[in-house]
């Protein structure tokens, strides 16, 4: 869904993956100028994924990240906000603030669009 929904508000070419092993897999060998995915995902968490990408000096360590989660009450995201390329919004969340958001991170600004 969210890939039809940034196809149809941007000029861009979106990548999507079942597997976050796979996506990590890809997210280590190519550069991309945004990254989105969920907190809840199998074998990897958002979580994860963020930690392993920031500890590296692959071609996304600083890329924007925008993790989705229903779960924002965990304590664990409270070490991963302090990195200023990782913004996490709450679902369930609509199509219009999703795009405020992606273009804020693309234009590489950070605000509260909350």
């Amino acid at each position: 869904l969210l890939k039809e929904v940034l196809e149809s508000n941007l000029d861009c070419e979106v990548e999507t993956f079942l597997d976050s092993t796979e996506a990590l897999t890809r997210l280590q060998s190519k550069r991309f100028d945004m990254i989105s995915f969920d907190h809840r995902m199998p074998k990897l968490s958002g979580m994860d994924l963020v930690r392993i990408l920031s500890s590296t000096n692959g071609p996304n360590a600083k890329t924007r990240i925008l993790l989705l989660t229903g779960y924002r009450d965990e304590a664990e995201y409270s070490n991963v906000e302090l990195l200023d390329h990782v913004t996490i919004l709450e679902k369930p969340i609509t199509e219009d603030r999703y795009m405020i958001w992606v273009n804020v991170l693309l234009k590489g600004q950070k605000k509260d669009a909350a």
